[in-house]
């Protein structure tokens, strides 16, 4: 039979796994093995290896069954460096975790970014498009945020943004928002 034999040795077992793979195998690469061999010989080499093994050996081999299939016959030593099918990383990186954040404060910062975004809606009206092209700082009858809100509001009952600045405009007399406070349930009792 066909062999391959694959370490991943640290640190001191490096050296000695060498000169007992090469007494037996052909070196492929700087840490592989090939060679065919008996049964017997297989045996005598996995004793071999497991009698001068440590901690930081670590050597997967594997017969070649033709074509393009490999199978894994044993590990000597650490088995960390390989999975079941005697695959080995080629590299690994470590991550940060991520800190826990609850659903909850998820859809309360969606929540926020959403109301960031959205509070600034009544900017777009003509007349504070005017107030910033006028020289002189002007005070206004309602502030944006509460245009904001009532586009928002309009939006939501399925109205066009053209329709809603429409909605707006035709409830006239703006100055009924002025001194409206969000929390005393005015707002929510005026008719747009």
């Amino acid at each position: 039979m066909h062999i391959v034999l694959v370490s991943a040795c640290e640190k001191r077992a490096i050296k000695r796994t060498r000169a007992v793979l090469d007494s037996y195998a052909m070196r492929s690469g700087n840490r592989a093995w090939l060679t065919p061999i008996t049964q017997e010989g297989l045996g005598e080499l996995r004793g071999m290896l497991r009698k001068s093994a440590t901690r930081q050996t670590s050597v997967a081999c594997f017969r070649n069954d033709g074509g393009a299939k490999m199978t894994l016959l044993w590990i000597v030593g650490s088995k960390r460096n390989f999975d079941h099918d005697g695959v080995s990383p080629i590299a690994t990186q470590t991550r940060k975790n991520k800190s826990f954040m609850p659903d909850w404060a998820r859809v309360c910062a969606t929540l926020a970014g959403a109301a960031g975004q959205m509070h600034d809606l009544g900017k777009y009206g003509v007349i504070f498009q005017d107030k910033l092209n006028n020289p002189k700082p002007v005070a206004d009858d309602v502030r944006h945020e509460w245009i904001s809100l009532l586009l928002v509001r309009q939006l939501m009952e399925g109205a066009s943004w053209e329709d809603a600045w429409e909605k707006i405009r035709a409830g006239g007399n703006a100055k009924r928002y002025y001194n409206v406070n969000p929390f005393d349930g005015k707002l929510s009792n005026a008719s747009d």
